[in-house]
This record gives structure tokens, C-alpha cells and sequence, in this order.
């Protein structure tokens, strides 16, 4: 799920584990979190759970802006 070119993962409990990875972008961490389709809780930086916040509200008010069904067409 993880290449290990790009973080390392390692069992911390019983259905839990650790990834520490790097970028020049919050942003680009927390999406790809959120690729995962897994639960996660970021831990650090502080920064990174304020990009997860913000681009959640961002992708929230997206999924929302329009109807559900498309308008017909003549």
C-alpha cells in the first residue's frame, strides 16, 4: 500500500501502525493519507492536522455545492 521509497511503516499495536514520510507539502501528505482509505490521525506536525482540516472543509463544500442529479437536457 505503502512504497517504502516514500515512508517507512511499523506496527505499533494490534490494528495500528506508524508512518513517518516527508514532503515539501502538507497538503500532499494529507491527501495521500486520505488515498489510503483508511482511518488515520495525524500526529505531527501540528500543521499537518490544520491542512487535514482545511482541505477536508474544502472537499466537503465540493461534494456539496451542486444537486445530487444532474439537470436534464433538452
Amino acid at each position: 500500500m505503502v512504497p517504502s521509497t516514500v515512508a517507512v511503516v511499523e506496527a505499533i499495536g494490534e490494528g495500528q501502525c506508524l508512518l513517518t514520510t516527508g514532503s515539501d507539502s502538507l497538503d500532499m501528505i494529507a491527501l495521500h493519507l486520505a488515498r489510503l482509505d483508511i482511518p488515520f490521525t495525524p500526529l505531527e506536525p501540528a500543521g499537518l492536522r490544520d491542512r487535514c482540516a482545511v482541505l477536508a472543509e474544502r472537499l466537503s463544500q465540493a461534494a456539496h455545492r451542486y444537486p445530487a442529479e444532474e439537470p436534464a437536457h433538452d
